[in-house]
């Protein structure tokens, strides 16, 4: 006890001391009997003795000991390498993990749990298998690693929406209480098809010798094509053996039994009695001349015997009739069946026959009852034992699907239900019987395999059930009696077979529908089939109180209405509650606030509900796409209205949720407002949409982000000017460096301000532009500030022409007063050089391209970001929107306008003053000064030519060629005012 307390307590696994020590038992054992056989430890030990109490068997490593011994070695117990580190041994490794072996029973540990094991966590990382999202959910994720982690996470809490069990509904047919199983019916079932082939005398059953042919293994059969299976007994036997052996294989009847039935059944014929055949006499019929020596093995045969002993029970003692159950000979008869000596061994040939006898007594007593309904063909066992006539018939139903692909009808359908007509007498089948369970069957068919074609084919057999008048009273009574026990809002319902059948079709589909967007999104074409479905059948009512309502009841419109509403308001609240559920759990893995992730939830549900679900339910309820449009506006909206009474400023989550909240409202009324004029005009629709009114509350938050980007902008634009050293970007890009940034600043606000997806008005982009224009403005009256007045460039006038011409002639000269530079003036100069100069230009010149792109950049996010107020006036739509767009041209006329404008006067100015500084300040000595020095003869232009082609030359190297000339005509004008 202690040691395995000790050993509990090492691993933290809660075990039982019990089985713990039955496991550690069980494992001395083993290892006891592999050492003692494989002759690794002495023989003194003997072949039985055990392991020497001084081995810690639970430390020994079996991987150790196993690898010595394949090796030939001899096993030395004592050495530590047969050790494992850890305190339980090591396991034998496998493809599915670490495996052990116990000698003892099983059984004895006990029952498994019946709790849901949990999910096994595996490395995704690790794992070749690619993951496949079932929910259209978070298509927003980037390709990031946080994002890889969120959308693991999503497939462990979303899985089980795509696990759920399916569900499979009855009709409550009766209980088989004779422990009759499915694979029991399904050949019993092929026997009466034998049987009643055989009594019609339409097909000779007789048995080939080429069908042992086919007595090949059981995966190999397998494998052979449908087309195979199916034309190699038709081109043998002929059309009718051929559908036979079809019906065989896929009912999965093996070759010996079905020639053992075949050749007792070869002559069995009821016509020359009179009477029909019947499910007692046929077993009999079997009984008496099948033996053990017609089976492989003796297991096989008792299970045939006991499976027509337990049939003969239950049609003679659990029928509906329980006039038989005192009947104390025929108990004895069939207890003598299934005793395996009393009958086979003890039993002699005429006993058997005897008991035989008072069975077919029996049965010809119940045959020879009247009719209760007086229908064609029908007897006693009709009634009394349908509910094994009725799965019967369902099991040979089941023979028209391809055995390889369930999903598949066999192209011999029609052929194989003709085929299986020949039952009907026997089983008590009608015309409207026979669509029914055919209906049954290809609604449980398609339950198992969703194949929407079986839903289809379900449907036809379904409506001519419902189509078919009730002409034959006898017939209808006949169905009335076949009863099914069915529960409802606990209610215990006892239906006729018909009616069963449309109430358990219509409670599946009233399931489904209560939340078909988890049901049908991944294959939204059932979603049409299965509402037409529940139409047909008949729409449940949903209320807690007991409603059954028929197709044949003539519901009215209204309650339809009131069903389809039903549906849709429980889908969009459990589809809600998913996504509210997935966005919690994806905010834990996703730096993101829990409702911008549900809004884009949301906004994936209303797509779906838009696309696919609305124009469906539209069919019956034409205000569908309007209410779920206002559910999940409502759903929404409850959780986001605590969130933004929070709201004060523009936060980190506020710009997460509030855009996303908005583009879900504009997608929603949308959806809302282009059915809703159409409904009222149809039907009494009267709920509106009420707004989160999220325009309002960002309203003065945005205005007070733009205001304050308005300094921080300036801010930036000052110091990008004062870093300024005016040498251009390069030599493609010959603009100044600190323009680029001015601009990526105006465009990173225009940007971010839109790209927040908040909704803006004329206001905000009025502040906007007020920015753009300020920071811009500013930027060009730095610039023009930074020059010199030209007459500082000019020299001093000397004195006998220092006089200036009086207006009035009469007036003495005024001498002309010089003013002498400044240093500041001096030290601009130097700075104001023609390169530099050039570059301001080209600055000035790359403003006024760059503002057309930046207008055409902000018209476009305006464009696309129309104001949502007036979403109240849909009315006057096209007037507001017309209004809304003139005062925009008007806005962005005044205010671009206004900033080229400014930037052409300055560029006006600075090329006036280059032409000034080159010809007064630069070529002062070599043009102005000597252009008149000494003699006339040496006053010419050619001696300063060279030095004004270097000026040219630089300039239109350094110059746009937008301003070349500007600037070149400004230097021949100044060139002219110096000579």
């Amino acid at each position: 006890m202690e040691a395995s307390s000790s050993s509990c307590s090492n691993t933290n696994v809660s075990l039982s001391s019990s089985l713990l020590q039955l496991y550690r038992s069980d494992r001395r054992k083993l290892l006891d009997f592999v050492l003692c056989t494989s002759g690794s430890i002495p023989r003194s030990h003997g072949p039985e003795a055990p392991l020497s109490d001084d081995v810690d068997v639970d430390r020994l490593s079996v991987d150790s000991v196993i690898d010595c011994i394949k090796a030939g070695a001899k096993v030395d117990l004592s050495d530590n390498e047969y050790y494992a580190p850890s305190h339980f041994p090591l396991m034998m490794p496998s493809r599915l993990g670490d495996s052990y072996f116990l000698f003892s029973n099983p059984n004895q540990a006990g029952s498994p749990p019946r709790r849901v094991p949990p999910p096994v966590q595996v490395d995704r990382a690790s794992s070749s298998a690619s993951y496949s999202s079932s929910y259209q959910g978070f298509t927003f994720l980037k390709n990031t690693a946080a994002a890889k982690n969120f959308v693991e996470q999503k497939a462990d809490f979303s899985a089980p929406l795509n696990t759920i069990p399916v569900k499979i509904p009855a009709i409550g047919l009766p209980f088989l209480r004779s422990g009759l199983s499915d694979d029991d019916l399904r050949e019993v079932s092929y026997e009466v098809l034998l049987a009643s082939i055989a009594d019609s005398g339409s097909t000779d059953i007789q048995p080939v010798d080429d069908l042992t042919k086919d007595k090949m293994p059981k995966f190999l059969g397998r494998l052979k094509s449908k087309k195979e299976r199916v034309h190699s007994g038709l081109q043998t036997h002929g059309r009718s053996l051929g559908l036979i052996n079809t019906v065989r294989v896929q009912m999965q009847i093996s070759v010996g039994l079905d020639a053992c039935i075949r050749k007792r059944l070869k002559h069995y014929s009821t016509r020359a009695s009179g009477r029909q055949p019947s499910i007692p006499h046929i077993v009999v019929h079997l009984l008496s001349g099948i033996s053990r020596s017609d089976f492989l093995n003796e297991k096989a045969y008792m299970q045939w015997k006991s499976r027509k002993a337990n049939l003969l029970k239950e049609v003679f003692y659990f029928s509906s009739d329980h006039v038989l159950s005192d009947s104390s000979d025929i108990g004895s008869s069939i207890s003598n069946i299934l005793s395996d000596n009393d009958w086979d061994i003890i039993k002699t040939p005429n006993e058997r026959s005897e008991l035989l006898s008072a069975i077919i007594k029996l049965d010809l007593k119940i045959s020879s009852k009247p009719a209760r309904f007086g229908i064609s063909c029908e007897t006693y066992f009709w009634t009394a034992s349908y509910h094994i006539n009725l799965r019967l018939y369902i099991r040979l139903l089941y023979s028209v699907f391809d055995i390889l692909d369930e999903a598949q009808i066999l192209m011999e359908v029609e052929e194989i239900l003709q085929l299986i007509k020949v039952t009907w007498p026997v089983l008590g089948i009608t015309d409207k019987i026979h669509s029914a369970l055919f209906g049954w069957v290809l609604f449980l068919q398609f339950i198992e395999t969703d194949k929407s074609e079986l839903l289809e084919y379900a449907l036809l057999e379904l409506r001519k059930v419902l189509t078919t008048e009730d002409r034959d009273v006898n017939e209808r009574l006949y169905i009335n009696s076949l009863l099914c026990s069915k529960v409802f809002n606990n209610v215990d319902l006892k239906l006729n077979l018909v009616h069963a059948i449309l109430f358990s079709v219509g409670i599946w589909c009233n399931e489904k529908l209560q939340d078909y967007h988890l049901h049908f999104s991944q294959n939204p074409l059932i979603f049409r089939a299965v509402m037409n479905l529940a139409s047909t059948v008949g729409l449940l009512n949903i209320n807690n109180c007991f409603e059954l309502e028929l197709p044949n009841s003539n519901c009215s419109d209204e309650g339809a209405f009131r069903k389809v509403k039903l549906y849709v308001e429980r889908s969009i609240m459990s589809a809600f509650e998913r996504a509210k559920k997935m966005a919690n759990c994806g905010f834990k893995a996703q730096p993101t606030h829990p409702l911008a992730m549900l809004a884009k939830e949301v906004k994936l549900i209303a797509d779906m509900e838009s696309e696919v679900f609305s124009p469906v339910l539209s069919q019956w309820y034409s205000a569908a796409g309007v209410l779920s449009a206002l559910h999940l506006h409502q759903l929404y909206g409850e959780e986001l209205k605590p969130f933004l009474k929070e709201v004060s400023c523009l936060t980190e989550d506020v710009i997460l949720v509030l855009p996303v909240a908005n583009m879900l409202e504009s997608q929603l009324y949308a959806f809302y407002s282009s059915l809703a004029k159409e409904i009222r005009s149809h039907h009494p629709f009267e709920e509106n949409m009420y707004f989160y009114q999220i325009e309002l509350i960002c309203t003065p938050l945005v205005l007070d982000w733009v205001i304050a980007q308005r300094v921080h902008v300036l801010e930036w634009t000052a110091r990008a000017f004062e870093l300024e050293n005016w040498e251009p970007l390069s030599h493609q890009q010959k603009q100044a460096p600190s323009i680029v940034e001015v601009f990526r600043i105006i465009e990173e606000s225009v940007d971010q301000l839109f790209k927040m997806n908040l909704p803006v008005d004329i206001t905000h982009l009025q502040a906007l532009i007020s920015v753009i224009y300020h920071s811009l403005d500013e930027y060009i009256r730095k610039i023009v500030d930074q020059l010199v007045d030209k007459r500082y460039l000019r020299p001093v006038i000397p004195p006998l022409t220092r006089y200036e011409e009086s207006v009035i002639p009469m007036t003495k000269k005024k001498l002309v007063e010089c003013d002498l530079m400044a240093p500041d003036v001096k030290k601009k100069l130097d700075i104001l050089t023609i390169s530099k100069l050039c570059t301001r230009l080209n600055t000035l010149q790359y403003i006024h391209k760059q503002l057309n792109a930046l207008e055409a950049n902000l018209k476009d996010y305006w464009s696309l970001a129309q104001p949502f107020s007036d979403r109240h006036c849909r009315n006057d739509i096209d007037e507001a929107q017309s209004h809304s767009s003139d005062s925009t041209e008007a806005l962005f006329a005044v205010a671009f306008d206004s900033i080229k404008d400014a930037a052409n006067d300055a560029i006006s100015k600075i090329c006036d003053f280059t032409g000034a500084r080159a010809i007064f300040w630069d070529l002062r000595e070599m043009f102005l000064f000597r252009l008149y020095y000494l003699n006339v003869e040496g006053a010419r232009l050619e001696n300063v030519l060279t030095h004004f082609d270097i000026i040219l030359d630089q300039v239109c190297g350094l110059l746009d060629d937008t301003l070349r000339d500007r600037v070149v005509l400004n230097i021949f004008r100044a060139s002219m005012v110096c000579l």
